[in-house]
């Protein structure tokens, strides 16, 4: 049975969640009416929804050959914040790699904004993300 490493990741959490918080509270909200603001929080609140419980993968990459792992996604609070981890793992359910991310969506500038941790060398990217139609587009860039 595995278990989850949520609690462990706390700390990188708290710092991500306040460095967004930051530069929520930095943006000039007046740029949009509030309602719109709403609005755009309503509607896409749940993007990233399908992610949310326990899943286990399979993979076939080029460079490590077959795979498998798990990927858990729980919202953080009601609303637009979700954290997920991917682990993947080999036969014996020794972890191979893990990264986190943390997926909130930001009303003000009606865009998703992601960042994922890796053990030992903390923020490895930074992103963001938008629902065009029924797909969830993200671009990334090292951190």
């Amino acid at each position: 049975m595995r278990q989850t490493v949520f609690p462990l990741c706390a700390g990188t959490v708290v710092a991500s969640m306040l460095a967004l918080a930051l530069r929520l509270s930095a943006q000039a909200v007046g740029q949009r009416p509030r309602e719109q603001i709403k609005a755009s929080y309503d509607a896409h609140q749940g993007d990233f929804d399908y992610l949310l419980g326990d899943w286990a993968f399979t993979s076939v990459s080029r460079e490590f050959g077959t795979g498998h792992g798990y990927w858990s996604a729980l919202r953080l609070a009601e609303g637009a914040q979700i954290l997920d981890e991917y682990r993947v793992v080999g036969d014996s359910g020794q972890t191979y790699y893990v990264t986190n991310t943390l997926r909130v969506y930001n009303a003000v500038l009606d865009q998703w904004e992601l960042v994922s941790t890796d053990d030992g060398t903390g923020l490895q990217n930074v992103g963001t993300g938008h629902r065009v139609g029924r797909k969830c587009t993200s671009s990334r860039s090292s951190a």
